[in-house]
């Protein structure tokens, strides 16, 4: 090493010491999958967010598998917000039925998928579209009941108690009673697992 380059290093190391919190600081900023899962695992909707789509943008989401998980909690993200009345809600909205459309359209990983459909579903009933929530339905319940390997009978159960709401909107109450019946009845089997019974329904 030449004494220019032996020069050269050392006022680097020396500007890595001097300037160590704004390294730190720089390197804190680089999107990571990683740092969005924390930020949404901490409910901090707005950074997941933001992590998540600078990892899209930086090209970080590569394989199918990640875009359906990315794509996923984009979507449950601004789902939330809706639910929650944030600012901005309807926008929220319509994001949130965009990134499960998108995970949707992978046409990978049926459990992703089956939660998409109902997912966006549930949206969809809130604002009253009931004929778009209904399809959604119908295919989250078909998902679970063919694909027994990575769904679960209690997925289906909740999809279908969700579904009611539907058939009330639609003024279906036969149909409405006929899910309800279902969903309860097997929600509430003590021979069912308990895993099972206490999956998570609606409001």
């Amino acid at each position: 090493m030449t004494f220019q380059s032996a020069l050269q290093l050392c006022i680097f190391r020396l500007f890595l010491l001097m300037n160590a919190d704004l390294v730190l600081c720089v390197g804190s900023m680089r999107p990571s999958i990683k740092k969005a899962d924390k930020l949404f695992d901490a409910k901090k909707w707005s950074g997941a967010i933001d992590m998540y789509e600078k990892c899209i943008a930086g090209g970080l989401v590569i394989s199918a598998e990640q875009k359906s998980d990315v794509y996923f909690s984009l979507g449950f993200a601004c789902h939330d917000l809706y639910d929650s009345g944030a600012e901005g809600r309807n926008a929220n909205a319509d994001k949130a039925v965009e990134w499960y459309s998108k995970v949707i359209a992978l046409g990978q990983y049926n459990e992703t998928r089956g939660l998409a459909f109902r997912n966006r579903g549930m949206i969809e009933t809130k604002q009253r579209k009931y004929a778009l929530a209904l399809a959604d339905y119908n295919q989250a319940v078909s998902i679970y009941i063919q694909d027994r390997e990575s769904s679960t009978a209690a997925d289906a159960a909740a999809t279908r108690f969700e579904r009611s709401f539907v058939y009330r909107g639609l003024g279906l109450h036969d149909l409405e009673l006929s899910d309800l019946q279902q969903s309860i009845s097997f929600l509430t089997n003590p021979k069912s697992p308990k895993m099972y019974r206490s999956a998570q329904t609606t409001d």
